[in-house]
């Protein structure tokens, strides 16, 4: 029957990229239903969304850049101890390969999805059982595992705890939403976009080779860079976050 419905449509067969991001829509979407139901909660309570400070925008950017370089590298080095296999290899490189699909899909539909869940219903859940580093910690973990490799875990897991950070001391979902984009297109701009093969960076989504120096040390600054000054905003202005106590460095 699925064959006979791909011949009529002249052998049009769906992409992986897109297949991938419709499921993520409806089981996310699906899932964010019924926790907004389970909370009995206003919806603005679990995904909030207050005004964040101008200056905290160039954090976020100089941050999320930083740490894409960073965890890619650390991706190949976990590559390197313990080879992925090739299906893996094929099919993390496919989801980056597709063009405009693997742009929807990394960089609208995952941040949207994932960031609804994990930094909105899933870490203003624990916060009403936990402390703010206990509930950041442990949504961070869930956030590596929903990756469902180990290869993946460990930069998922970075990203986890600085998102929900960025979350608690703005109120807003916004940073996370913009970094985790930020973030996952920063390879597709690099090697698509502008045409650069950078060993390491643009060959797969799993790496099986090291990253130039330069380009280690370049993320290594960015990524300083964008936590200092993530810092000095949060000194700078009264955050719904400071009035929480949600702590300053985690």
């Amino acid at each position: 029957m699925v064959a006979g419905l791909v011949a009529s449509l002249g052998g049009f067969e769906p992409d992986p990229a897109l297949l991938i991001g419709a499921a993520n829509l409806l089981s996310f979407g699906l899932i964010l239903w019924l926790a907004v139901r389970a909370a009995r909660r206003p919806a603005r309570e679990i995904f909030p969304f207050a005004a964040v400070p101008k200056d905290f925008w160039l954090a976020v950017l100089f941050t999320s850049v930083g740490w894409s370089i960073l965890g890619s590298e650390l991706v190949n080095v976990i590559s390197m101890v313990w080879p992925p296999p090739e299906w893996v290899v094929g099919l993390f490189s496919g989801l980056q390969s597709a063009g405009l699909a693997s742009f929807l899909l990394l960089v609208v539909i995952a941040p949207v999805t994932e960031e609804f869940l994990f930094r909105g219903a899933i870490l203003q859940g624990f916060l009403r059982r936990y402390s703010a580093r206990k509930a950041i910690l442990v949504s961070a973990i869930f956030f590596g595992a929903l990756h469902m490799n180990p290869w993946q875990f460990g930069p998922a897991l970075v990203l986890g705890i600085l998102y929900g950070w960025w979350c608690l001391r703005t109120n807003s979902l916004a940073p996370a939403l913009v970094g985790h984009a930020v973030n996952n297109a920063m390879s597709l701009i690099v090697g698509g976009l502008l045409g650069l093969e950078i060993p390491g960076f643009t060959e797969d989504a799993v790496g099986v080779s090291l990253q130039p120096l330069w380009l280690d040390l370049l993320g290594l600054t960015t990524f300083a860079a964008g936590m200092l000054l993530a810092k000095r905003s949060f000194a700078r202005h009264t955050l719904p976050g400071t009035r929480a106590g949600v702590p300053l460095d985690l």
